[in-house]
C-alpha cells in the first residue's frame, strides 16, 4: 500500500462535495495530486521550523470571518494502529495553538479534531484507541485544550474508514455553516 493513498482519496472526494457549495470554507489535504496544499500545526506564537509539527492529513478552515479559523483537522491512521502513532496524532494538534496553511496562520480553537483508525477486525486496537482518547480528554484541563473536541472515527476496512470520516468531516462543517 502506498503511503497516504486512502487519505488522497478521501481528501479527494470531499473536494468535489465542497467545490462550490461553502463560500469561504477550504479544505486542504496532504498526500494528494500535485498542486494541493499542506497545513501544519505549531507551538508558540510564531510559525517557524523549530515550532512545526507534522502535516495534518485533511483540515478545513474558515475564513469567511476574522479570526480565521480550522474547524477540521483530521488524521488517518491506515497503517497498524499503535498507540504512539495515535497518541502523536492527537496530541500533534492537541498541543499546537495554530495552524499555518495558505501562507496565513489559523486559529484552532475549538476546532474538532478527527482521528481515523484502521483497526482490525478481531484486533485490540479500537479499544485501545478509545481507551486513549478517554484518557487524553480527561487530562485536558487548559483552555486550549478544552475548547478543542476529539472524535474517534474506527473501521476494519479502508471503504468503511472513509466513508465514516467523510460523514464526521462533513457533519463537523454543518455544524460551524
Amino acid at each position: 500500500m502506498k503511503h497516504g493513498m486512502y487519505t488522497a482519496r478521501i481528501g479527494e472526494r470531499l473536494h468535489y462535495e465542497f467545490a462550490g457549495q461553502y463560500e469561504g470554507i477550504e479544505l486542504l489535504y496532504d498526500h494528494g495530486r500535485k498542486g494541493s496544499h499542506i497545513a501544519v500545526p505549531f507551538l508558540g506564537r510564531r510559525s517557524s521550523t523549530a515550532s512545526s509539527l507534522s502535516h495534518a492529513d485533511i483540515v478545513v478552515l474558515d475564513k469567511r470571518k476574522k479570526p480565521e479559523k480550522a474547524i477540521v483537522v483530521c488524521e488517518i491512521e491506515e497503517g497498524h494502529a499503535e498507540p504512539k502513532r495515535i497518541i502523536g496524532d492527537i496530541c500533534n494538534v492537541l498541543l499546537a495553538r495554530k495552524l499555518r496553511a495558505l501562507g496565513s496562520d489559523y486559529s484552532l480553537l475549538g476546532c474538532t479534531v478527527i482521528l481515523g483508525v484502521k483497526t482490525e477486525p478481531e484486533g485490540m486496537s479500537e479499544a485501545k484507541a478509545r481507551r486513549l482518547v478517554k484518557a487524553i480528554l480527561r487530562m485536558a484541563k487548559s483552555e486550549v485544550l478544552q475548547r478543542k473536541r476529539i472524535t474517534l472515527v474506527c473501521a476494519s476496512d479502508f471503504g468503511t474508514l472513509e466513508r465514516r470520516v467523510r460523514r464526521a468531516i462533513l457533519r463537523s462543517v454543518a455544524r460551524v455553516v
